[in-house]
């Protein structure tokens, strides 16, 4: 089921949610409903608000940007303020999308940004972002550094038919296959991005998985990764708010490395895994309160 953005009706929602539910099995195949708010519409465009494009997930009803209540991104935040939901930050900058250049009200429904979609690069993780003064931060940073507590997301954005039979993911690190335990670890930011279909990736920092918000001081960080096909792995960054700290060339098919990092508060840190074949995988940060 389908419904274009701004177009939306209450028998729509009722189908995608009845849907959702219907295909719905607990350690067998896990589903959610959502929508996209989007500000797409001519009125928005001529104006110069073409504010983005953000899925929401989980909540009981869904709105529009054209309702009077929930036309701009400081009134949607309201709106999810109030609702069991979480929502993305999708494909920043397409579209000549600003997202206000992540300066409207921050939210911790909003758990992640997409860094890749159809193309199956890392195409809005590898870019100028917004700012052209901040050493090229890419639009992930940028939003990081300004105090979104957001994880590194991807959506194919099919509108083809062909859902999941890409090998670029957004994979979760859950206990269980069931909408709870994948909700909770959403919620926590307990996930990575990648373009390989069965890689594997841990990021801790003294026990804390990606996702986490833990204190400062020294960090004992370790880095695991493995994949389906033994593909071997050929690099390994650690970075801190953007900049990459220390890297590795462990050219085996499952590295494992430890290292120690001093942190303050206003820290956060993310690693990127690359494969012998160019597919990378990003790891949503840790985070330093």
């Amino acid at each position: 089921m389908h419904a274009m953005f701004n177009e939306m009706t209450a028998s729509d929602w009722n189908t995608i949610k009845s849907a959702a539910e219907s295909y719905n099995q607990d350690g067998t195949f896990a589903t959610f409903w959502g929508f996209e708010w989007t500000s797409d519409t001519t009125e928005y465009q001529s104006n110069g608000l073409n504010l983005g494009h953000i899925a929401i997930i989980n909540s009981s009803d869904f709105c529009v940007s054209t309702w009077s209540q929930t036309r701009t991104l400081n009134q949607l935040m309201t709106w999810l303020s109030t609702r069991d939901a979480i929502a993305f930050l999708n494909h920043p900058g397409q579209y000549d999308t600003t997202f206000d250049k992540f300066e409207f009200t921050r939210s911790e429904k909003v758990v992640g940004m997409e860094l890749w979609n159809r193309n199956a690069d890392f195409s809005y993780y590898y870019n100028d972002g917004f700012y052209s003064n901040d050493g090229n931060l890419g639009y992930f940073d940028e939003a990081l550094k300004r105090g979104w507590y957001i994880g590194a997301s991807g959506s194919e954005d099919n509108h083809s038919g062909t859902w999941g039979s890409g090998n670029a993911r957004m994979a979760v690190l859950a206990t269980e296959k069931t909408r709870t335990s994948i909700y909770d670890a959403l919620k926590a930011r307990r996930f990575y991005s990648t373009l390989d279909k069965n890689l594997v990736l841990s990021f801790t920092a003294n026990g804390a998985h990606m996702g986490s918000k833990i204190g400062a001081g020294s960090l004992n960080i370790e880095i695991k990764a493995s994949d389906g096909n033994n593909e071997a792995f050929s690099k390994i960054r650690l970075l801190k708010k953007g900049v990459g700290v220390q890297e590795w060339s462990p050219n085996s098919v499952n590295p494992v490395v430890t290292t120690t990092q001093s942190a303050v508060v206003g820290d956060y840190f993310y690693v990127i895994v690359k494969q012998s074949d160019g597919n990378e995988a990003i790891s949503s940060p840790i985070f330093i309160n």
